[in-house]
């Protein structure tokens, strides 16, 4: 296989590496009617036996990592198939093939070789004669990851099972198709199309590298395995746990949350029960308010008509100003005749108060003629008397 694209395919017999060349170099496109497709053709093994594998020791200092891996494709190969089956029961002979690592050479009926350099961008490769052999480049787990390295050895076991590449880089749910393409940091597993294909190849009789297209009533997507299923399902589970462990904590976080809530609900209540009486009070205030500023504008009216009358009185007292101007000159002059009088006075006073010494003298020899007057009379009347 290539870093980055589709893995290799080689062939000892020169007629059918031949082939396989020319077959490598066509542009991948679906069958006729648009339906997935991939190459099949009939491998060198017998599908009533068991396969063994063995890992040859080779010097790469990966090599029991390669062993643990391509034991878990093994493993997850009849696991998928078994599933598929289940769900399929016209592929039920699936179930029947039986593969297995083993640690002798001599039980061995294909063999896994570690290599330096497979060529130019090339991971793995199956070499088909009258056996079968699986070439592995020794740096590719290195070089790229272990999910990688899962993906292409699965690749690789699909090839040795009679399946050759698909024509379609991604199955119908938009996962990766193992048998075209194999990104790196995850695993990819086996599609129908690819299950559908080994049963083809194993238990049909193919011509050699035929395209195959997926049969109708099958939905092309990826076969997991039941335990991969169940790791992804515990692992959902752990994570719905923690999920569930937060909500928890969250929910008491909230609860402690609603009750200080309540609280301040309580305490809200009251002062909005608070702000509702002050708010009454204000209307009120305000109600007054609005009586003293009509009261204030009748007032500022009464205001206006004073203002109005005061601007009268204004010119009227203008007019006062000049006329008392004009009194205050006839008062002058008033003064200076009043001055005339007060000495003219002061004569007729002077006059007068001799006039009044005159006039008591006068008084005084009235009164002294009338007592004159008086003696008289008396001593006349006494002498009539007498006489």
């Amino acid at each position: 296989m290539r870093p980055g694209s589709n893995p290799g395919l080689g062939v000892k017999l020169p007629i059918i590496l031949a082939t396989l060349i020319a077959l490598s170099t066509l542009t991948p496109t679906y069958a006729e009617g648009g339906a997935p497709t991939i190459k099949v053709y009939k491998p060198p093994i017998d599908p009533g036996k068991v396969v063994r594998f063995y890992w040859v020791e080779t010097g790469c200092p990966w090599r029991e990592d390669y062993v643990k891996l391509f034991d878990e494709v093994l493993l997850d190969f009849q696991q998928t198939a078994l599933r598929f089956a289940e769900n399929h029961p016209q592929y039920r002979r699936l179930t029947e093939i039986r593969l297995s690592l083993t640690k002798s050479p001599r039980q061995a009926d294909i063999p896994i070789k570690t290599v330096e350099d497979l060529g130019e961008r090339v991971w793995a490769q199956v070499v088909i004669g009258q056996s079968i052999e699986v070439l592995v480049r020794c740096s590719m787990i290195e070089e790229t990851d272990p999910d990688h390295a899962y993906s292409v050895l699965f690749h690789e076991l699909l090839h040795v099972l009679g399946v050759g590449h698909a024509f379609q880089d991604w199955t119908e749910g938009g996962e990766p198709e193992l048998m075209a393409y194999t990104p790196r940091g995850v695993r990819v597993y086996p599609s129908t199309l690819d299950l559908a294909a080994v049963h083809r190849a194993l238990f049909g009789n193919p011509r050699d590298f035929e395209n195959f297209t997926l049969p109708q009533g099958l939905e092309y997507r990826v076969v997991k395995p039941y335990r991969v299923e169940l790791q992804a399902l515990g692992e959902e589970l752990s994570e719905a746990r923690g999920r569930l462990s937060e909500a928890l904590e969250r929910v008491g976080v909230l609860e402690a949350e609603n009750e200080a809530l309540r609280e301040r609900l309580g305490n809200v209540t009251a002062e909005v029960e608070a702000l509702r009486r002050e708010n009454e009070e204000l209307k009120a205030r305000v109600g007054a308010l609005q009586e003293e500023l009509s009261r204030l504008a009748d007032t500022l009216s009464e205001i206006d008509l004073l203002v109005t009358r005061v601007d009268k009185l204004s010119e009227r007292f203008n007019d006062l100003v000049v006329r008392v101007g004009s009194v205050n000159a006839s008062l002058s002059q008033m003064s200076l005749t009043v001055s005339g009088l007060g000495s003219r006075v002061s004569s007729l006073e002077s006059r007068l108060g001799s006039l009044e010494r005159q006039l008591q003298f006068a008084n005084l020899v009235i009164l002294a003629l009338i007592a004159a007057l008086a003696v008289l009379a008396a001593s006349h009347f006494l002498k009539q008397r007498g006489g």
